[in-house]
């Protein structure tokens, strides 16, 4: 599992063509919903840091690309018109489990499903996660869009550029299938139900186990940073659990790391509620 919460695009320059409707700043706010466009099917965005921009990780999310978008990457330490970094990013992955001709869960010898990775079959890509990077640093990083095919122009909620924070599998058996509704409902006095549907979101609790001291330490300083009132995005890898992207979301109760008696280890519980 990966968390990426800090965002260096946020202490960074950001030159880029935008609009009071929509203006750059926006790439880095704790709200999916308030976007970034260029005002055309066409952009750039350019970051700039004289310590350096670390691309270990880099996120885009809260979009309207559609399925023929291309997302370059591109970074220099001197002159971003001739980069010295050049990549992609990639849209996420789905892991699904390989199954035998009458629809079986195929195992290893383990008795671990088996995965395959396919692309996203959603033909509109609204909010889906482009994903990329390099572990380096460059003063200068630039993020390119075409999107032709979009019949609007493009728009972007939220980039991240920074390090990720890895940490121990989830436990077998934690699922994030459960939702959070913000929706109202309320009956007259014949019984008559009557509501307002909102948003439904998805949340979860699971647990870390067997975290050591450098983990620990890592994880304390991401709670820190982070409390329950900075959002950060989640990203999972494992077998067991179906997400449908990185998850950007924020935690509901500020988590407690305990040692575990027999060693130097620490387990942790999460819980975590999606932001829009």
């Amino acid at each position: 599992m990966k968390i990426c919460y800090n965002n260096e695009v946020k202490t960074a320059t950001i030159t880029a063509t935008d609009s009071t409707v929509y203006p750059k700043e926006n790439v880095y706010s704790n709200q999916l919903a308030g976007r970034w466009s260029p005002g055309a099917k066409t952009g750039s965005i350019t970051f700039y840091n004289a310590n350096g921009i670390n691309i270990d990780y880099a996120i885009l999310n809260g979009h309207n690309l559609t399925e023929g978008a291309t997302v370059a990457i591109t970074a220099s330490d001197t002159d971003i018109e001739s980069p010295t970094y050049s990549g992609t990013l990639e849209l996420c992955k789905l892991e699904t489990y390989l199954t035998d001709d009458d629809g079986n869960i195929i195992t290893d010898e383990f008795g671990d499903p088996r995965l395959i990775m396919q692309w996203y079959k959603d033909v509109s890509l609204v909010n889906k996660v482009y994903v990329g990077g390099t572990n380096a640093k460059y003063k200068y990083v630039r993020i390119t869009i075409t999107d032709n095919g979009n019949d609007n122009n493009i728009e972007v909620g939220y980039i991240f550029l920074g390090e990720a924070l890895t940490l121990p599998n989830v436990k077998s058996g934690n699922k994030i299938r459960a939702y959070k509704t913000n929706s109202d409902s309320q009956k007259n006095e014949t019984g008559q139900l009557y509501g307002y549907k909102k948003t439904r979101l998805k949340r979860a609790e699971f647990s870390l186990e067997g975290l050591t001291e450098e983990q620990r330490n890592a994880f304390d300083l991401f709670a820190a940073t982070c409390d329950i009132t900075e959002p950060f995005h989640l990203i999972f890898w494992e077998n067991d659990l179906y997400i449908e992207e990185p998850l950007f979301c924020a935690m509901t109760e500020f988590p407690q790391p305990q040692e575990v008696p027999e060693g130097f280890l620490y387990n942790v519980t999460m819980s975590i509620e999606e932001c829009k």
